[in-house]
């Protein structure tokens, strides 16, 4: 599967930090799921993105951005079906992890099953050019769903079968302890419970899994019209999904391809994270996030060099303590020079420049590369950056600087790594460490403007990391953020990294023996970074999308809908009934899409609707739902007619959106416009 490299490049989504790397693991990942729907569509084996995945597709387009992991799940007898064929049918350096497997890295002992497109670390360059440069092992998590018996007795039964399975499974290897008196009652409970006796012959554990087995493939999808995720449904009697909302699927956009979702995904959604599943909560990770981080740290202590992170080694300090008596961040330069890369990058720029006057701006169009695992370009671009915005403006070709020119000059730049960043680079003439010694002033603006640091981002701090602790914040004379709330998290994570440098192996005594001739240097930091780090206002609204219907170019038949009998505008809601929510209960929804119509008929002097279903919407479901067809028919019938709401399938949502005052619908990735641009969301009940 073929990724364009520009994919790759950092970049803040749904107002959250996403690494390169991350990117590449979410490559790689996305890789091993097209090998498995290879192997399902040979067999005719259903799946969908289950969990944090479907989640992901639905409501931001392709993965969740605090997430690192992926999810399908699989209707029992399917998942039974692939068993059976995945081994054989896996590329060669592909492994099946199953409590069955054959032993090391390659056996988890989970219900839970998973394919992986690889068990180790590979720095070869054969492995890194198939994997996006992604050196760790990356993978697909695979739930099965179980069929449950309609039956209350029966389901009684089943379900005290696989919690006492359950109960032995969480023993893990002391199970195998039959002096253990617990141990040995839940045993003997088992072994009357199944008629079984244990095996000398195999270990306990393995035939607990085995039993196991056989307990979820009790009953058969015919007999049945619920399956559960039975770990959940065991501990907190929830999970539990109608079969018929996986009848069907459908192909939603993920990353920059699509993904197989079942056609019910708001009914499964609502089962798994509640009404509320659109709400972006942003939570503590169950594992270090991003997962490889641990993988990361043994390819450090294996090479005794770190090639992915900047730190306070002994060069750095010494400059921070030679620079922190020089007032440059205070000096005035009648010129200044932009240092841009990207063209995005320069609404940030323009953040900055309402601040200057009667100053000569130069701008400087640097190349920038996608690197290899080993630092190496893989492709290099120069794009052409001249903006038509009004400001006398110079434009310089980059080979023709004569960087002595910049003695005398502020120099603003926005590429903060150097070589500290494992996915792209800028020419290195152009890093932070040449510039900081040629630049009179040194002025980095930080083009990544997140949401802002509250408690749904417990593990920020981990995040800034990669976008803080650079090269461009730690050496420049100056640097702009968005807020005084992001000014402390970035102070707050340049002190940690010190503290995290000061017990590194292969740091710490140089900086220990530097303290212990300068003192401690924390509030050193602290005063350092308070000093140089400033808000910039109006840098916050320039990450966002802000389009605001005064200035959209609207066609001219819609303006008699969008303005009150005395000139002023109608409150405009975006309405978005998503097709998950229909083929999820589709006589509710649409009853309820009836009476919506309705309302905005009545209130067609005050407020205006605009309603874009995507193409073919209400054919699909006359057809899945013929018994729906008539309600169908009226709704589309109500909507064309309705006063109080422009019906068209329009495709410019971007334009739809700054259109729009707010938003009532489903959860959908739209949402996420609404909330940058502050503006107001709720979602339907049904």
């Amino acid at each position: 599967m073929e990724f364009p490299l520009e994919y790759f490049r950092a970049e803040v989504r749904d107002g959250f930090y996403v690494s390169g790397m991350l990117k590449k693991a979410w490559a790689a990942e996305i890789k091993v799921l097209t090998v498995i729907a290879e192997i399902c569509e040979k067999y005719n084996i259903q799946w969908y993105a289950d969990n944090g995945t479907l989640l992901g597709a639905v409501r931001h387009g392709g993965f969740i951005p605090w997430d690192d992991d992926m999810d399908i799940c699989m209707l029992r007898d399917d998942f039974v079906k692939f068993q059976q064929v995945v081994e054989e049918e896996l590329p060669e350096g592909y492994f099946y992890t199953s409590y069955r497997s054959p032993g090391g890295n390659t056996q988890i002992w989970d219900t839970i099953e998973r394919v992986v497109n690889t068990n180790d670390i590979h720095i070869d360059g054969d492995f890194l050019d198939k994997n996006y440069q992604f050196p760790y092992p990356a993978g697909v998590d695979i739930f099965p769903l179980d069929f449950i018996p309609d039956d209350p007795m029966k389901l009684a039964d089943w379900r005290y079968r696989a919690s006492i399975l359950r109960q032995a499974m969480a023993y893990e290897e002391k199970i195998e302890d039959k002096s253990n008196p617990e141990v040995r009652k839940l045993l003997e409970e088992i072994q009357k419970v199944f008629s079984y006796q244990f095996s000398k012959m195999q270990s306990i554990r393995y035939q607990i899994f085995r039993l196991n087995d056989d307990v979820m493939n009790m009953y058969s999808r015919k007999e049945c019209t619920k399956a559960v995720l039975t770990p959940y449904f065991l501990n907190r009697n929830d999970h539990v999904y109608e079969i018929s909302w996986y009848n069907y699927g459908i192909e939603l956009p993920f990353e920059t391809g699509t993904i197989r979702v079942p056609l019910a995904y708001d009914a499964v959604l609502r089962t798994e994270y509640g009404d509320g599943y659109g709400y972006p909560y942003r939570g503590g990770w169950l594992h270090p996030f991003p997962y490889y981080i641990p993988l990361e740290k043994i390819l450090i202590d294996n090479n005794h060099t770190d090639i992915f992170n900047y730190h306070y080694s002994l060069p750095v300090m010494e400059y921070l303590q030679t620079k922190a008596g020089n007032e440059k961040r205070e000096a005035e330069f009648d010129a200044v020079y932009i240092i841009i890369s990207h063209k995005d990058q320069w609404k940030y720029v323009e953040a900055y420049l309402r601040t200057v006057e009667d100053k000569k701006i130069m701008v400087v169009s640097i190349p920038y590369y996608y690197m290899d695992f080993s630092g190496k370009p893989i492709q290099g671009y120069l794009e052409e950056i001249q903006p038509d915005n009004g400001y006398q403006i110079t434009y310089i070709d980059y080979k023709k600087l004569n960087f002595l020119d910049l003695k005398t000059a502020e120099v603003v730049i926005l590429d903060p790594y150097d070589d500290c960043n494992y996915t792209e680079s800028v020419e290195p003439s152009f890093y932070v460490e040449k510039l900081k010694d040629y630049a009179g002033k040194l002025t980095f603006i930080t083009p990544y403007i997140t949401d802002e640091p509250k408690e749904k981002d417990p593990n920020l701090d981990l995040i800034l990391k990669h976008y803080a602790m650079v090269p461009g914040v730690v050496m420049a004379d100056q640097v702009w953020v968005q807020s005084e709330e992001m000014k402390q998290s970035y102070m707050k994570r340049l002190l940690n990294s010190y503290r995290e440098d000061l017990d590194n192996l292969l740091y710490k005594d140089e900086l220990r023996s530097f303290e212990g001739s300068h003192g401690s240097m924390e509030q050193f930091l602290m005063d350092y970074y308070g000093q140089r780090i400033q808000v910039l206002d109006g840098l916050k609204e320039a990450g966002y999308n802000n389009r605001r219907k005064e200035t959209l170019q609207i066609p001219e038949e819609y303006l008699p809908f969008l303005h009150k009998s005395n000139g002023e505008w109608k409150t405009i809601t975006f309405y978005n009934p998503s097709i998950g929510a229909i083929c999820s209960r589709p006589k509710d929804v649409l009853q309820r899409m009836k009476e919506d119509i309705q309302y905005f008929e009545n209130h067609c002097d005050e407020e205006m609707a605009i309603f874009a279903p995507m193409d073919g919407l209400f054919d699909l479901v006359r057809t899945l739902y013929p018994d729906c067809a008539a309600l169908c028919h009226e709704v589309i019938e109500l909507a064309q007619n309705c006063n109080g709401m422009l019906f068209d399938n329009v495709t410019d949502l971007a334009f739809l959106i700054g259109l729009s005052d707010q938003y009532l619908g489903d959860p959908d990735k739209l949402i996420w416009r609404f909330v940058e641009q502050n503006k107001k969301y709720s979602y339907l009940t049904y």
